[in-house]
């Protein structure tokens, strides 16, 4: 089953037509179908009864038409709030440091928070070493050590 197959399925149980579905669905009535035809192949059960006042679904098909709008709707849903995600315009930002800045940088943070609430902070404390570790595998946009680390690490690596 695929996600073509459930909007057909809805659009023709909620017309109660194959014929009155295709003009919406903008696609051939052969093509409706055929698609309908291959998913009850598929499952294994009728999901309509026609007959030439119309289409009424079967026991099944209630069922398959049910979890389909569910499905449907989920989706729905979903491609919403990434194209919501997608447009809006918050940033969030991802920040890697030594427990020596934390406090600092929560100070500076609730502060430009309180000017720019568009963006959001993700504050997480590591020791110096395994900063440097991480920092390139967990995303983080910028991170804080001091200086003396880095010479110290330098060295040790050298």
């Amino acid at each position: 089953m695929n996600f073509e197959q459930m909007e057909y399925i809805v659009k023709v149980a909620n017309e109660m037509s194959i014929s009155k579905a295709v003009e919406k669905l903008f696609i051939s009535p052969s093509g409706l179908s055929q698609s309908i035809a291959q998913l009850e192949n598929e499952l294994g059960i009728k999901i309509f009864n026609r007959s030439k006042q119309g289409v009424t679904p079967t026991f099944e098909g209630k069922i398959v038409i049910s979890k389909s709008i569910t499905l449907l709707n989920t989706i729905n849903e979903l491609n919403k709030e990434i194209y919501e995600y997608k447009n809006s315009n918050q940033t969030h930002l991802k920040i890697l440091t030594a427990p020596t800045f934390s406090c600092i940088l929560e100070e500076t943070m609730v502060k430009f928070n309180s000017v720019n609430p568009d963006v959001t902070f993700e504050l997480e404390e590591q020791n110096p070493t395994n900063i440097i570790r991480n920092f390139n595998k967990e995303n983080y946009d910028f991170a804080l050590i001091h200086a003396l680390w880095c010479n110290v690490l330098f060295f040790e690596s050298a």
